[in-house]
């Protein structure tokens, strides 16, 4: 909701192991003034939508100060979990406002208006 766009994302892998780290990286850009500061994260999600790994990180610089049109380079890196079950895997990615956790909505992505989160993948975690 709040002029920001997930422009774009990359993983350093889609057929990972357990205990193999994963780095997600997601650009953002600001489509004008944001007037919230908030966290982002990407999460590992098994078919059960559990979560098998992770990241939460505040932007840097602040959402409140990127400037319209700015692209914003935002990096996760995190361990598959050591349990994580060999199937189809997904990241889920968004941001939230500290200290309510309150995630920011979607509203221009087809077919998911008013989710909390974008779905990323698919991903594979194969078998130690």
């Amino acid at each position: 909701v709040d002029n920001v766009t997930l422009e774009g994302y990359e993983f350093s892998s889609r057929v990972l192991r357990p205990g193999d780290t994963l780095t997600v990286t997601l650009t953002w850009r600001a489509r004008g003034p944001i007037s919230g500061q908030y966290t982002s994260f990407a999460h590992l999600l098994d078919a059960g939508f559990n979560t098998r790994g992770g990241h939460d990180a505040a932007l840097e610089p602040a959402t409140s100060d990127w400037a319209p049109g700015q692209l914003i380079t935002d990096i996760h890196t995190f361990e598959v979990a050591a349990g994580a079950a060999p199937g189809v895997y997904q990241i889920e990615v968004g941001l939230y406002s500290q200290p309510d956790m309150s995630r920011l909505m979607l509203v221009n992505s087809r077919g998911a208006e008013g989710a909390d989160r974008v779905l990323l993948g698919p991903l594979r975690v194969e078998a130690p």
